[in-house]
This record gives C-alpha cells, structure tokens and sequence, in this order.
C-alpha cells in the first residue's frame, strides 16, 4: 500500500497526502519550506505566457529575504494541479482557471480544510525518512524538508543553469550558492563545457 494512504488516524493520512504535494512543489521551485511555502495563497500564483509556448507557472513568495518572483518547473506545475484537487475550498480544478480566479485561499490545505503546519509536515517527512531508511545521507548529515532546496539548487546546476540567475530565482546570493554547491562536479556539465550544446561536431 502507498504509505501516503497508511495511518491510524484520519489527520496522518491526510498529512501524508498532501506531503506527497508538497515534497514535489519544494523540489521543483526551490520555495523555503516554512514561512514562504506556509503563507503562500493560489493569488500569489499566476500564468505566465510566451507566445508560441505553453503558459509558465510564475509564483511570488514572501519570506526570508523579502519578497521574489519565480519560475516554477513544469514538474512542480504537475503538483500544484494536485494541491487543486486536494482543497475542498476550491470547487475550480482546472488551474489555469483557478489562477485566474485570484482564490484568497493557501494553497497547503488538506482534504478537511485544514491549514497543515509546517511542523506538521516537517514530522510527517521525518517519519518517511526513517520509513524507508532515507534519514541520512551518504554525507552522514540528516535530510530534513530544507534539504529540497538544495535538491532544486543541485539539480539546476547538473543541468547547467546559469548560477546568476539561478541565485534570483531562489531569493540567494551567488556566494551561497559557490559555497554550498562547488562539489557540482564540471562532469555533470561535460556537453556544455565541451561546447556540444552550442555546436556540432562530425563523429570521429
């Protein structure tokens, strides 16, 4: 049985429901989890379009360094659509009718209605941890909910992000970012490096 589902009481499984959303909403935009992910409502999210794209999730969060914009991963969308769902405020399921409704309503809310703390999830999170021996990583250092922004962070420049921009999106400086993430190995970027992402090259 998913574990999500398991639980002797209503609240755990709920908790765990909507800890699933969470998870995947943390890792795929960076957000804090505590005050910018607790007090963020469906108004302070909003589609952003290109033409000739699919529309962008933009979010603007307010928390330790003040307010920002940022762009959410089409993964992280994949959440907040599930998030939707969850809400029993909110009878629009489709989101980008939702977001353009501008709901005065918090987007952490579980199947009952209830605002879930960030304590709450942050247990809940540790159970699973300890669940599926995950609750230390091969560094030793215990994981916690913060350790989805680094996830983000880490993932993001794998993949090449500029660190510059990256920094704005996630509301911190390039030197944090220098400071924690160096052990990015240049490997991880090796076909941007090689200079194979911007040209073409004959087999050899």
């Amino acid at each position: 049985m998913d574990w999500s589902n398991t639980g002797h009481r209503k609240v755990t499984r709920e908790i765990r429901e909507l800890l699933v959303e969470y998870i995947g909403f943390l890792a795929g935009t960076g957000v804090r989890a505590g005050t910018e992910a607790f007090n963020l409502k469906w108004k302070n999210i909003e589609e952003y379009k290109k033409r000739g794209e699919r529309p962008y999730i933009a979010i603007n969060v307010d928390g330790k360094v003040g307010g920002r914009e940022l762009i959410a991963t089409d993964i992280a969308t994949i959440h907040l659509i599930g998030l939707l769902k969850l809400n029993p405020n909110i009878e629009e399921k489709d989101l980008g009718k939702a977001l353009k409704a501008k709901l005065d309503e918090y987007v952490f809310v579980d199947r009952s209605a209830n605002r879930v703390t960030t304590d709450a999830l942050r247990g809940s999170f540790k159970e699973f941890l300890i669940k599926h021996n995950m609750r230390y990583g091969a560094d030793g250092k215990s994981r916690a909910l913060y350790s989805l922004r680094h996830t983000y962070a880490t993932m993001a420049l794998i993949d090449g992000r500029d660190i510059h921009k990256l920094a704005v999106q996630m509301g911190t400086s390039v030197d944090m970012l220098e400071r924690y993430y160096s052990k990015v190995s240049a490997r991880h970027n090796a076909a941007e490096h090689s200079g194979r992402k911007k040209y073409k090259f004959p087999d050899k």
